[in-house]
């Protein structure tokens, strides 16, 4: 009764605030509503606003005070210019995405092997020094342009295509995603690389049955009741597919739920983070989750470019320390000291609250698409993932021990056994 009154009390509060009879419930909205208010209500009636002009000097100079006492510069350092890439050397790996999360790691992987690194970037700017010496050859563009990829991928060994490639569109995300790793794989094979390694993402599997998927399992068969991002992977999927049919060395890596020290751990496989600290599961939350180290995943994806008994298959990546989101939440609370809690809730419940949420929208003409009970389902993890093949095939190996799993992701952080 008390999830229920909950679910009623948030569908009819985001009813009020949708048709403007309320305000949002939102903390920050909340707080930057009341400060404005207060700054022209000061300007209306020629007083000093309590957060006044003198108080905001007083706290950059505090900043100032501090960075002198640190003996930190107050000067931003200067960035390297982006260097000409050199000529392409033998073995040359071109990374798509790599300066994500997955992305960071695996070029740092790649380097550590001593394996020559091509990186296609957008904003070369936010690349950390040691990139831009020379060392790496950068081409500037996007992911999804053909001629950027063709310059990128020419005399290149492999490609490890790790970019989401979504747009800016919401409609369009799908197609756009399809569309972009099919523009790298015709490149690839236009400039005869040898293989593609694509990240695609567990997302793009059906696991609300009870039933164990390996890595050769199909895309979920039933897209249209997918969210938009596993739409676009199981879109992207396809298109694979059916070029590796025609005999193009593609091979398709899944990714899990991939944790990484430093990192945000409100991870949205663990379930919906309604606050920063409050947790809502897919489901009771008892179900063990397929994580994964970046560390191990990074290995996993980059072995995949050269495992010659990987060709032509797809691999799941998760390591064996499953914790359910019961347990990962409460680790949270345990490892970091913050006041984290995790509330179960059965999919169908959910599902009622986004339906209730949904025919808000329509009566207020913001219409968005139905919510679908079979992608809170696949969310809940209930199905096994089974990564043998991965670990036969590629050599994947990630931690099998929890103490040295979460040592490895919280490290010294408030309540670690280390």
């Amino acid at each position: 009764m008390h999830l229920l009154g909950r679910a009623f009390g948030s569908v009819f509060g985001y009813g009020l605030s949708l048709f403007k009879l309320r305000f949002p419930d939102d903390p920050f909205l909340r707080g930057m509503r009341h400060s404005l208010g207060a700054f022209h209500s000061s300007v209306r009636l020629g007083t000093v606003p309590a957060n006044s002009p003198a108080a905001a000097r007083a706290v950059l100079q505090m900043c100032h005070d501090a960075a002198r006492a640190a003996g930190a510069s107050l000067e931003a350092p200067e960035r390297p210019p982006v260097p000409e890439p050199v000529p392409v050397r033998p073995g040359e790996v071109v990374v798509l995405g790599g300066g994500g999360s997955i992305g960071k790691h695996c070029v740092r992987l790649l380097r550590e092997q001593q394996r020559p690194v091509t990186m296609v970037v957008r904003r070369p700017q936010l690349l950390p020094a040691e990139l831009l010496d020379g060392s790496v050859r950068i081409f500037v563009g996007d992911a999804a342009d053909a001629a950027v990829l063709d310059q990128a991928f020419a005399g290149a060994d492999s490609v490890l295509h790790l970019a989401t490639c979504a747009g800016e569109d919401v409609a369009k995300i799908e197609a756009t995603m399809a569309s972009a790793v099919r523009t790298a794989a015709e490149a690839a094979q236009r400039a005869s690389v040898r293989r593609m390694v694509y990240a695609s993402s567990t997302a793009a599997l059906y696991l609300g049955s009870g039933k164990s998927v390996t890595g050769d399992g199909a895309p979920d068969g039933a897209p249209q009741k997918r969210s938009v991002y596993g739409r676009g992977k199981i879109a992207a999927e396809r298109e694979l597919a059916a070029l590796r049919d025609k005999g193009q060395d593609l091979v398709v890596v899944r990714p899990a739920i991939v944790l990484s020290p430093g990192g945000a751990m409100e991870h949205s496989g663990v379930g919906l983070w309604v606050r920063d600290n409050h947790c809502v599961g897919w489901g009771s939350g008892r179900n063990p989750l397929p994580l994964v180290l970046v560390d191990d995943c990074a290995q996993g994806l980059v072995r995949a470019l050269h495992a010659d008994s990987a060709k032509g298959h797809s691999y799941n990546l998760a390591g064996p320390v499953r914790l359910t989101a019961r347990e990962f939440v409460a680790e949270l609370r345990k490892q970091t000291g913050r006041d984290y809690h995790f509330h179960g809730t059965s999919i169908l419940s959910m599902w009622l609250q986004e339906v209730g949420k949904h025919l808000v929208k329509v009566l207020a003409r913001r219409p968005r698409e139905f919510p679908s009970i079979r992608d809170l389902r696949s969310r809940s993890f209930r199905a096994p993932l089974d990564c043998s093949d991965a670990e036969r095939d590629l050599g994947f190996v990630a931690e099998t021990d929890r103490g040295r799993f979460l040592h490895r992701l919280f490290g010294g952080a408030k309540g670690s056994d280390a």
